[in-house]
């Protein structure tokens, strides 16, 4: 049997001190009113390389299938609850 692997791309995660990270889109609740933006909270994640594809990453902890992550350029980084537009 095989196993599910939760793929990301290499540029979609953040460094910190060898820490991995990522933005996930916290969707603003049902209840939040019209017009209401969803914004990024930063997360922890575990990571390991996949064989021969260096610019994807396998997401061991930290993410499930199914959530949204960010990105940005290097010219705009993401911070803490921004909004998403």
């Amino acid at each position: 049997s095989r196993r599910q692997a939760l793929l990301v791309p290499q540029d979609t995660i953040l460094d910190d001190f060898g820490l991995a990270f990522v933005y996930v889109i916290d969707e603003p609740r049902s209840d939040a009113g019209p017009g209401t933006n969803p914004i990024v909270r930063r997360r922890r994640i575990e990571v390991q390389g996949v064989p021969f594809e260096p610019a994807i990453l396998e997401v061991t902890k930290g993410l499930r299938a199914g959530e949204r992550i960010a990105t940005t350029s290097l010219k705009f980084p993401l911070k803490r609850n921004a909004i998403v537009v």
